[in-house]
């Protein structure tokens, strides 16, 4: 339970923070699967169809050979897969880049700052920022206020990852058509953009790391929308080399033109539009340098290519991600009762589900925050250890007989239903699954029936706050359990508001372990999303949400056989 009075640890936090800062010399700043059979290992694969041998020693130019799938769009405000935002980031530079420990760093913006309680904010942009418009149409021109403002207003007016503006003063207004451009951006000046939100939120530096929010050169959109869809134009490290993107390959070459952000290790960037089994094929023929690893086969290429963790050159890194598979628990159905939920909790056996699922790499999951979100290794669930005795004993004293789950049905969540039906089984209790294809199986949630419904959930951002607020908040939007709680809502405000790194994870922990004690969604799995890479391929950072900093891409040197 939440503690009556916090001033003791928040004076504690504040001293430590104040002490820190005089030492510090820097200051500190959807989802679905597939499944195949295992590839034997001694078995030489198959052609594929791709793209020719990825390099040939000698070679002049640096040419990495990155192999995708899901790439249909290429601009920000529309991408949202992990390949689309891969190709966007490549093409285009945000406001503010992320590392892997989650701080916000400069990007397109050198510095920032915000108001005293986290409404207004203010990003100064870096005069050398340039779009690379081709020299037949006038040739590369400044990146200003105006044109992220634009970006920002055509996202929320119609592109797919227009909610990730939702705090953003007058969203609401545009995403439903009644105005064009978002009341709460500004452009002050050329190089200055302010924001302004509808509550506080401390982390907005981090939010406009996206990808997505990525500026576009307005005048061209406003020319040209459809020529801009094909052939973007960027401010990123890398431009199109192509009149237009290819059916079968997207090709961007390094930036020539001398500039604060770009720092392009490599000539050019291929991304192969191939299935994840076929680019498996070619990475193993060496004709592409990165690839996904296809369901089924990560036991196997991490015996034969190892492990990138390792400190090996090349392998296999098993992209561990804050995505969660959980279970929602209907608060005011037939589990009314948070002792029963919790019991449902204790009833799942989740290493036997990692057992079942298709050498996924996928790992049990004992809290709602992953470890990528968290702090502290403090925030696990006492329910989410297996326990079914004393499931079966507290399901048993309440008559708890028969229980309903809700799932679309995709043939990649058999392994879950099944260990489901066959853990509460165990406990006495019968689980009659209704599946429904995907829309149908939302319109059912969002109703309010069933007892137990899936959920897949893939953060946007570093932040604990991108899954325990539009999850549980009473005014989240994918809250659909029906809880309601003051006390968590206002834990959840609290590290909205925070822009104390120290403070904000407090209250994040504080609200996880509230969250816990509802237990309306129960965690049962961590994602994980496999590339392997060739030895080649130096300068590749791993990030927890499957992004990289193609600026630091590079291929060592091929070394010939024979002298």
């Amino acid at each position: 339970m939440r503690p009556p009075a916090r001033a003791w640890w928040v004076l504690l936090i504040l001293g430590l923070a104040a002490l820190a800062a005089g030492c510090a010399q820097e200051p500190a700043e959807g989802d679905g699967g597939s499944s195949s059979p295992e590839r034997p290992e001694a078995a030489e694969p198959e052609q594929a169809p791709g793209p020719p041998q990825a390099r040939e020693a000698g070679t002049e130019r640096d040419v990495v050979r990155w192999a995708v799938d899901d790439v249909e769009h290429l601009v920000p405000g529309d991408a949202t897969t992990r390949d689309e935002l891969l190709v966007v980031s490549a093409l285009f530079t945000p406001l503010t880049r992320v590392e892997a420990e989650g701080r916000a760093r400069p990007g397109l913006a050198l510095s920032w700052s915000a108001d005293e309680d986290a409404t207004r904010w203010r990003f100064e942009l870096d005069p050398d920022a340039r779009f690379h418009v081709p020299e037949e149409d006038g040739g590369p021109r400044a990146v200003t206020a105006e044109d992220v403002a634009f970006a920002w207003d055509r996202a929320a007016r119609e592109g797919r990852a227009g909610f990730l503006l939702e705090d953003v003063r007058g969203y609401e207004a545009v995403a439903e058509g009644r105005r064009d451009a978002l009341e709460g951006v500004q452009a002050v000046d050329e190089r200055t953009l302010e924001v302004v939100l509808d509550r506080p939120h401390g982390q907005l530096d981090v939010l406009v790391s996206h990808p997505s929010l990525a500026p576009v050169p307005r005048e061209r959109w406003q020319e040209d929308p459809d020529r801009e869809q094909d052939r973007p134009v960027g401010n990123g490290p890398f431009v199109m080399a192509e009149p237009d993107a290819p059916e079968r390959e997207i090709r961007v070459r390094a930036v020539d033109e001398p500039g604060r952000l770009q720092h392009s290790a490599v000539d050019e960037i291929f991304f192969h539009r191939l299935p994840p089994d076929d680019a498996y094929v070619a990475f193993q023929q060496e004709r592409v340098h990165v690839a996904p690893v296809p369901s089924g086969a990560l036991r196997s290429a991490r015996a034969r290519h190892g492990d990138l963790d390792r400190g090996d050159p090349g392998g296999v890194d098993l992209g561990r991600s804050p995505a969660l598979t959980a279970l929602g628990v209907r608060a005011d159905g037939a589990l009314d009762d948070p002792e029963l939920r919790q019991a449902v909790s204790a009833a799942i056996d989740r290493q036997a589900l990692v057992e079942a699922l298709p050498d996924q790499g996928s790992v049990a999951a004992d809290a709602l925050l992953l470890p990528q979100l968290r702090a502290a290794e403090e925030g696990r669930c006492d329910h989410c250890s297996y326990a079914p005795f004393a499931a079966r004993a507290t399901l048993g004293s309440a008559d708890v007989e028969t229980l309903t789950l809700v799932i679309d049905d995709a043939p990649a969540h058999e392994p879950l239903v099944e260990r489901l039906v066959a853990d509460l089984a165990a406990v006495g209790v019968t689980l009659e699954v209704e599946r429904r294809p995907y829309e149908a199986y939302w319109d059912a949630v969002r109703a309010g029936q069933g007892d137990l419904f899936r959920i897949g959930w893939r953060p946007e951002h570093l932040t604990g706050l991108d899954v325990l607020w539009p999850l549980l908040h009473s005014e989240g939007r994918w809250n659909h359990t029906g809880l309601q709680d003051d006390e968590l809502d206002e834990l959840l405000e609290d590290a909205r508001g925070a822009t104390n790194p120290l403070l904000r994870q407090r209250w994040l922990g504080d609200a996880e372990e509230r969250a816990h004690e509802h237990a309306v969604v129960l965690p049962l799995l961590g994602e994980a999303r496999p590339l392997v890479q060739s030895p080649e391929v130096e300068g590749l950072r791993p990030h927890p949400l499957g992004r990289f900093d193609l600026r630091t891409l590079a291929l060592s040197p091929t070394v010939d056989a024979d002298p």
